[in-house]
């Protein structure tokens, strides 16, 4: 419906490229009102960016992405967001996993795939949690992996939800994509005058 855009990164690289990614496609990334930096003081620690883009600052606590996202669809200063490195860690983990198999051999492999397992979990509640959400505030909210592999889908079906979850492999693809839906919606607009 517009072109504000709020940026949500597990780090503060990923939110700097599509910022400026933002500004080559036409896509506005407006500072933050002071009452969701209010909101977001009482979730993320007193170091976090405190401006759009917002940088979670790889808190551990899977929690924070969730509320986070939630404010941020709330405010009406943006018509979309664009979350960056919440998914995708279990790559991460894949790696980790086989590093310690191979390093320590007695390690038990169910004790180690238990954290992946979790993590799996983690990033399925959220995929369905944030599709959940666009249907509930009616913006749109694009997903960058942080890294993908053989079980990794750009689409996330959900029985009885309207929307479907979307995750890109680069923060180049979501902002097109963004981009390119607002200039569709553009074009309608145009064509009912």
């Amino acid at each position: 419906k517009g072109n504000r855009v709020a940026i949500m990164t597990l780090g503060g690289g990923w939110g700097v490229v599509t910022t400026d990614l933002c500004a080559e496609h036409g896509l506005e990334v407006p500072q933050l009102s002071e009452e969701i930096v209010h909101r977001l003081n009482g979730i993320l620690p007193a170091y976090w960016s405190h401006d759009n883009p917002v940088d979670i600052v790889g808190e551990g606590d899977p929690n924070i992405p969730k509320t986070c996202m939630e404010e941020l669809l709330k405010w009406d200063g943006c018509d979309a967001v664009i979350h960056l490195g919440i998914h995708g860690k279990r790559v991460l983990v894949n790696s980790m996993i086989e590093s310690i198999l191979k390093a320590d051999p007695d390690t038990d492999k169910a004790s180690a795939g238990l954290y992946r397992d979790a993590l799996f979990q983690f990033e399925e509640d959220y995929s369905r949690f944030v599709t959940e959400l666009t249907g509930k505030y009616g913006k749109p909210v694009l997903g960058v992996s942080l890294l993908t592999d053989e079980l990794s889908r750009t689409l996330y079906r959900y029985e009885n939800l309207e929307y479907k979850g979307v995750f890109f492999p680069s923060p180049e693809r979501a902002v097109k994509t963004l981009a390119g839906m607002v200039q569709y919606q553009d074009w309608l607009s145009k064509r009912k005058e």
